[in-house]
């Protein structure tokens, strides 16, 4: 098996009894993603008291693509539905693209992961096999 990919080691699974050996054996490294990482919390004394749980990641890639994500962490099951409004309170600052309410378009919609936009841009052979049937000449040109 290879030790290298794109000039970096590729990490070795710890051995478990052997038993993942044969796996990393067929394993074949198909890209490298590397992210750095920006993490902030909300502490705005206008918010209410609730959005102060809040914190936003930021990560930027390697290959310069860029994924966010807003959190809110709850204690209780019943506090979901509050703590999805403060997230789309929040979201309506901010300059982002905006999406139609309805759920199937956000779908449709939803930025790519990391590894989505990767293979997108740069095998989309794999990409295509992942999600069947998605344009991929529609995905390339609204990126």
């Amino acid at each position: 098996a290879p030790t290298e990919f794109d000039g970096y080691s590729i990490p070795i699974f710890p051995d478990c009894e052997g038993k993942l050996y044969y796996l990393q054996q067929q394993l074949v490294p198909f890209s490298r993603i590397e992210t750095q990482r920006s993490s902030w919390v909300n502490d705005d004394d206008d918010d209410d008291e609730s959005s102060s749980s809040l914190t936003v990641d930021l990560d930027v890639s390697n290959f310069g693509y860029a994924v966010g994500e807003v959190e809110y962490v709850v204690a209780q099951k019943e506090d979901i539905p509050q703590a999805q409004q403060t997230i789309a309170n929040f979201l309506k600052r901010l300059p982002l693209p905006k999406f139609d309410d309805d759920a199937s378009q956000q779908q449709q919609k939803r930025p790519l992961s990391k590894l989505e936009h990767y293979l997108l841009q740069y095998r989309p052979d794999h990409f295509q096999l992942l999600h069947p049937g998605r344009d991929i000449s529609k995905l390339l040109k609204d990126r």
